[in-house]
């Protein structure tokens, strides 16, 4: 069974590097905090090489990272919450993002903590980290430059 993940695994590394066009994307993918070569890969594949949506904006619809108000008419309102007829793979996919980018000193560490600071839910705040790592891979594949990662000007010694 490893011999089998590890052969398939070879093989979607091959396939990725043999197409100049998907291995610098998936180079650019890698430069956004908390996307490693293995979830670079698999958002490759699943948004057919950022080619299915049109904007960051569709792509966290589509994931389900984008909230919305239940509410009918001016009688009923409930909770803000999040799409569950979303794709629930990609979904997962930016979900481990957002845990590692969390994780690592930064700019979305920052934005995570900034959002429990004002009161957010765990889950809220990390479903923020979600959609900001969405524009955040969008604004690098668009532009072609490498997500760089710097210090707030507050920060800098």
């Amino acid at each position: 069974m490893t011999r089998s993940i590890a052969y398939v695994e070879k093989q979607v590394e091959a396939f990725l590097t043999s197409d100049p066009q998907l291995s610098l994307k998936r180079d650019l993918a890698m430069s956004v905090t908390g996307i490693g070569p293995v979830l670079s890969g698999e958002l490759l594949v699943v948004t057919r090489g950022f080619t299915r949506f049109t904007d960051p904006r569709q792509l966290v619809c589509y994931a389900g990272l984008a909230p919305y108000d239940y509410s009918s008419g001016t009688s009923i309102r409930g909770r803000t919450g999040v799409s569950e007829k979303a794709n629930q793979y990609l979904k997962s996919l930016f979900h481990m993002a957002a845990l590692n980018a969390v994780k690592v000193p930064g700019d979305l560490q920052t934005y995570y903590q900034r959002k429990l600071a004002q009161g957010k839910a765990p889950m809220t705040a990390l479903n923020a980290v979600r959609a900001k790592i969405v524009h955040h891979l969008w604004a690098v594949l668009e532009s072609g430059i490498p997500y760089t990662r710097f210090k707030h000007p507050l920060q800098m010694p």
